[in-house]
């Protein structure tokens, strides 16, 4: 009988997964880059060295939502040059 725990996300599984969805696999460096923070910080917040600050859930909607106006944008324009 298996005996399997589910294990809740830590914060730094949140962070990264957040950071390869709107990044890409090498996305540490261009969050920095977004957050205008040195990268080592959010090497850091990865490995669990220091805590991740209430700032950045905020920061990272906001890329979101930055990032998903880009593509409708680009939707919206890929659309009209379709119907042409």
């Amino acid at each position: 009988m298996c005996r399997c725990v589910a294990m809740r996300p830590t914060d730094q599984d949140r962070l990264a997964r957040a950071g390869r969805l709107l990044l890409g696999l090498e996305w540490q460096r261009p969050l920095a880059r977004a957050l205008d923070i040195d990268d080592r910080l959010v090497r850091r917040w990865v490995a669990g060295e220091r805590p991740i600050p209430a700032w950045v859930w905020p920061a990272l909607a906001m890329l979101a939502r930055e990032r998903l106006a880009g593509a409708q944008r680009d939707l919206k324009a890929l659309t009209v040059l379709a119907s042409s």
